[in-house]
């Protein structure tokens, strides 16, 4: 009886172990582990496995393409660099020598001729007129002086008492004298005159070229002058500007010169000795047609000779580029006639 009972029991054991599903070979055994809280069905392993393969497969698929081409697309990362300062609207002006800032321009200073323009009935020229030369440095404005006149200049009515030929050995400044040493040909000649007037020529030259030199000295081949030409004029130690008054004009216009460049607002210097220091001053088109005036100048003393500075602004003036003229006179006090005149041409513009 207990025979038959096991031999039921194992029969029993071995249908219920076939009706089970095979288990999946493993290539080793496995560490056991913790029985879960609750088992899954295989049906539902097995759908998860299969969303697992298709996330695997299908996301680079749709990131990186798919389909019968069998080229490898790698993913890159392109760096687009970011501007450090953010674009202009409008191009940057290129700098050229005609634009520069009024430092870089070229330097314009006086060389000072002769114009028989300024004088009256009891006062005749010629007298000094201000020229202008683009030069650096002294010896250079000096070297401009010696070489004379342009042709514009000679057409203008300007002179020079400087005998051709005279060249410049040598200029030494200190304590604010400038010594000038020149060829023997500056002396070359006669006339009082023309020796006062070249004389007077090199010293407002060469005390107009900076106003920290004062006096010049002069020197022939070397030589310290202190008469000077077979005139005898006795030299002053040093001389300066105070000293040639006889050549200047009752309105000496110092700047602009002749034929000077002049951006606006314009503003004109110079000395006169007008009665009670009043004159007349007016701007001209080429054509001598009025196109700006002040009621009157003054200058700055009132008596004597001294110093005026006139300014107009860009509206007061025509268009740019324009040739003008500065018109100064003074009417006289005994019958309002018009004395002392002198027009000195010049061009309003921004650039050389």
């Amino acid at each position: 009886m207990t025979d038959q009972l096991d031999r039921r029991l194992q029969e029993l054991v071995q249908r219920i172990a076939a009706a089970a599903p095979e288990a999946p070979p493993f290539p080793r055994p496995q560490p056991a582990r913790a029985p879960s809280p609750r088992r899954l069905p295989g049906w539902a392993l097995a759908a998860a496995g299969a969303v697992a393969v298709l996330v695997l497969i299908g996301v680079p698929f749709v990131l990186f393409g798919g389909g019968d081409n069998d080229e490898v697309i790698t993913p890159t990362t392109e760096i687009t660099p970011v501007p450090t300062t953010p674009p202009t609207t409008a191009p940057v002006p290129t700098t050229s020598s005609t634009s520069l800032p009024p430092a870089a321009l070229p330097d314009r200073r006086p060389a000072y001729m002769l114009h028989d323009s300024g004088g009256n009935a009891r006062r005749s020229g010629p007298f000094l007129a201000p020229t202008v030369r683009n030069t650096a440095t002294l010896e250079d404005t000096i070297g401009e002086l010696l070489n004379g006149l342009t042709p514009s200049e000679v057409d203008l009515g300007l002179s020079t008492a400087i005998p051709s030929g005279t060249e410049l050995l040598g200029v030494e400044v200190a304590d604010g004298v400038a010594t000038v040493d020149l060829t023997g040909a500056f002396e070359a000649g006669g006339g009082t005159f023309s020796m006062q007037a070249r004389l007077a020529q090199l010293v407002y030259t060469v005390t107009g070229f900076d106003p920290a030199i004062t006096g010049v000295r002069l020197s022939l081949n070397g030589v310290p002058v202190e008469v000077f030409s077979n005139e005898g004029l006795v030299l002053d130690d040093p001389m300066t500007r105070d000293g040639f008054q006889d050549l200047l004009p009752g309105i000496l216009i110092e700047s602009p010169g002749y034929e000077m460049w002049a951006p606006p607002p314009v503003t004109i210097t110079g000395i006169a000795a007008a009665f009670e220091g009043v004159f007349q001053l007016e701007i001209l088109d080429a054509n001598g047609t009025v196109v700006a005036d002040v009621p009157f100048v003054q200058t700055s003393d009132g008596t004597g000779w001294s110093s005026f500075s006139v300014t107009f602004e860009e509206s007061d003036l025509p268009p740019m580029p324009a040739t003008l003229q500065i018109r100064v006179y003074e009417l006289s006090a005994e019958d309002g006639s018009v004395i002392n005149e002198r027009i000195q041409p010049f061009g309003y513009r921004s650039q050389p």
